[in-house]
């Protein structure tokens, strides 16, 4: 099975945490956990898996989606201060993200509340 979040190594068994077996991507180091955090709404897990990506690898390839949604769970939990650079990022980093228009609009609200 091909990773959904990069497409291209397949996932190797690991563990997410003791006792709890899945199916992990080197090349993300964790983003798929986080986004499925993400999606699950369990916004600290999602904060905690993105930042590690970032901390981590600098230079992955799919930063964009990491920053996107880091942002939205920062927002999620009225972490607004923090959640804008993200967004900011995200915009100057990677003008052709699939995540920009989202990101404009987002951005905008946050910056108006």
């Amino acid at each position: 099975m091909k990773c959904p979040v990069c497409k291209t190594p397949d996932l190797r068994p690991t563990m997410i945490e003791e006792l709890l077996p899945a199916m992990g991507c080197e090349q993300c180091k964790g983003s798929l956990v986080g986004l499925l955090y993400y999606r699950q709404r369990w916004d600290v897990g999602a904060i905690d898996r993105f930042r590690e990506v970032l901390r981590d690898d600098p230079d992955y390839t799919g930063r964009d989606s990491v920053y996107f949604y880091l942002a939205e769970s920062l927002a999620r939990t009225d972490k607004t201060p923090e959640a804008i650079p993200y967004f900011e990022r995200l915009l100057a980093e990677f003008p052709s993200s699939e995540h920009v228009e989202d990101a404009k609009v987002r951005l905008q609200a946050l910056k108006n509340q």
